[in-house]
């Protein structure tokens, strides 16, 4: 008995000392990169409106060879916009508030098939946000790369 304790100590111990050396190459807990994989986004362009903006983003991810990465967790968020996402059963052609819901900050998904994922994106008009214009920073992160774009509204006159 004492022998197979020790055996499975010792087994337990290896174990552990080798999960680390096993995981190096992965983001931070909860996100699945590799290690070199980077992420992109669409740049929404800026805008003068008294009207509230919606953006369609794709983010994209690929995998140190270049390759898209399909399965990546990403996390998204911002200062001022709002996240939709595809509500169950349809697809994201256009923004279109009826077939969308709300999605709360940080927005997390995982990239499809072929790396990617879209997300429509409400800028509120400034005046919605007591503000002239503002700068909104969306920013993607997945463990092992961030990025941002930005995007400008000003207030229609």
């Amino acid at each position: 008995m004492t022998a197979t304790l020790q055996k499975t100590g010792l087994v337990g111990v290896l174990l552990a000392a080798m999960l680390p050396a096993l995981s190096c190459n992965q983001a931070a807990e909860g996100f699945n990169a590799e290690s070199g994989s980077s992420i992109s986004m669409g740049t929404p362009a800026s805008a003068t409106t008294s009207e509230d903006v919606y953006y369609l983003i794709t983010f994209s991810v690929t995998n140190s060879l270049g390759q898209p990465a399909n399965g990546i967790q990403v996390q998204t968020f911002c200062q001022f916009c709002e996240f939709f996402d595809r509500a169950p059963g349809e697809d994201i052609t256009i923004c279109d508030p009826a077939r969308l819901q709300a999605v709360s900050q940080p927005a997390v998904f995982k990239t499809g098939d072929r790396g990617s994922y879209q997300l429509c994106v409400l800028e509120p008009a400034p005046a919605n946000v007591g503000l002239s214009s503002y700068t909104d920073h969306i920013t993607a992160d997945i463990g092992v790369q961030q990025t941002s774009v930005s995007v400008t509204l000003t207030q229609q006159k």
